[in-house]
């Protein structure tokens, strides 16, 4: 999760414009969010080594969305969310991507090259007299196809491409891959490739459901 030097970012209430910092007066305390992944307890530190660039949190009370925030990797305290909450059951909902060129449509995150994803729905019980440090562990939700070849590359290649079916978009409320298409797929090959054998490679992201 993040170190205990970042500062959280706060976050912002639903019913409020997207660059509002109010509190709303039924806010009973706060609490601060730490974001882990689950896959090797991945450290403040190594949440650069995942190239993860956005991070998405939905907080939900009786089935409505109370309160989000969105963090780029740029922003002081990413990974780290302080919310002031009310007491009861909360649920939330966390999604952490290398993915460029995100958009958001309901509770729908799509995105323009899918990147590597992880994500953590989970409802908590906050009481008066429980913990203000809520730890969230991220799973994996996304699927990387690698392409390694191993033949020496030729002096007349450009490209490599290659077909298949993507998810480009993930549900953060259903927990399910979204927006398939059947595309294709390429990359350049650089001049410095040429002639060497078993140093090219290349990866491909999809979203897949949990």
């Amino acid at each position: 999760g993040a170190g205990a030097a970042d500062k959280p970012q706060t976050a912002t209430p639903a019913d409020a414009p997207a660059d509002s910092t109010r509190t709303p007066p039924q806010w009973e305390d706060t609490i601060t969010i730490r974001i882990s992944f689950g896959d090797d307890n991945r450290t403040r530190a190594s949440l650069d080594d995942v190239k993860m660039k956005d991070l998405w949190l939905y907080d939900y009370v009786g089935g409505s969305l109370v309160q989000s925030v969105h963090q780029s990797s740029t922003d002081e305290g990413f990974g780290s969310a302080s919310l002031g909450i009310s007491y009861g059951e909360h649920t939330f909902y966390v999604v952490a991507s290398g993915g460029s060129d995100a958009t958001t449509d309901g509770t729908t995150i799509t995105w323009g090259k899918p990147g590597d994803t992880f994500y953590l729905a989970k409802t908590v019980d906050l009481q008066p007299t429980g913990d203000k440090n809520v730890s969230l562990e991220l799973k994996r939700v996304a699927t990387r196809l690698r392409i390694d070849p191993s033949d020496e590359i030729p002096a007349d290649i450009a490209s490599l491409a290659w077909e298949g079916t993507w998810y480009f978009g993930f549900n953060y409320l259903t927990g399910e891959a979204d927006g398939a298409q059947s595309t294709e797929r390429s990359v350049s090959v650089p001049a410095s490739y040429i002639g060497t054998t078993g140093q090219l490679s290349v990866a491909s992201y999809s979203l897949c459901p949990i």
